[in-house]
């Protein structure tokens, strides 16, 4: 007469060969996303080069490979990079004016992007820019702003953008905001006193500068020596 498994050996089978399979799903998985995260790596590395580019046609390119990236592996910092890229030929436009169609669509991959990574400061401050070229001095473009400064107050890239900005946005700014301008310019000052010296000639509000470091002698003397020799 022909053996028959008992019930346990069969039920051990049933289990090893489901967690065999199981096994071979879950490697044929990474080995789908190792290989998507490779090809979308590849595209963010000539994204990458375009970050870094001047002519027009390579920023474009830039944008068109962040956007194959996109399409391999999920990430938001491909929104941020194509707003980046975008923002740059809006304002370098051939007319000579501000491209504002392009404008509004790097707001628009900034808000994306923000969408999945909300607690991302540089991509706010990038939101804030997009919105100060865009119609001027406005809340929204403050609100930007200040989100980007609760979330990282001490950001060394981003400290004369933000100082920049809310000098240009100043008679928007309450009591709270203009403490946080002044805790930025102070921060920037004894970070980069030069950088702080380019941010006055750009704005022409030295006044507002030397208010915030008041009280700091030593500070206020280094950024006052640099006003004398950096160009």
């Amino acid at each position: 007469m022909a053996s028959h498994p008992l019930p346990a050996q069969s039920g051990k089978r049933l289990r090893f060969r489901s967690r065999v399979l199981a096994a071979a799903a879950v490697g044929g998985i990474l080995c789908v996303c190792g290989l998507a995260q490779t090809v979308a790596g590849l595209y963010e590395a000539c994204g990458g080069a375009a970050l870094e580019a001047v002519p027009a046609e390579d920023m474009t390119a830039g944008i068109v490979a962040f956007g194959d990236a996109e399409r391999w592996w999920s990430n938001p910092g491909h929104r941020f990079s194509q707003g980046v890229l975008t923002m740059r030929l809006a304002v370098r436009a051939p007319s000579g004016q501000i491209d504002r169609a392009r404008l509004e669509a790097a707001s628009i991959l900034f808000e994306q992007s923000l969408a999945e990574a909300p607690a991302d400061a540089k991509v706010w401050a990038a939101l804030a820019n997009a919105r100060l070229l865009a119609d001027g001095p406005s809340p929204s473009a403050v609100d930007a702003l200040a989100m980007s400064i609760e979330l990282a107050r001490y950001e060394p890239a981003l400290l004369a953008l933000r100082c920049e900005m809310a000098i240009r946005m100043y008679a928007l700014l309450d009591a709270k905001r203009k403490a946080q301008l002044d805790e930025q310019i102070q921060m920037l000052a004894r970070h980069a006193a030069g950088d702080l010296v380019r941010v006055v000639r750009s704005t022409q509000r030295l006044d507002i500068v030397i208010k915030a470091l008041e009280g700091d002698n030593a500070t206020l003397n280094e950024f006052l020596s640099a006003l004398r020799y950096v160009r």
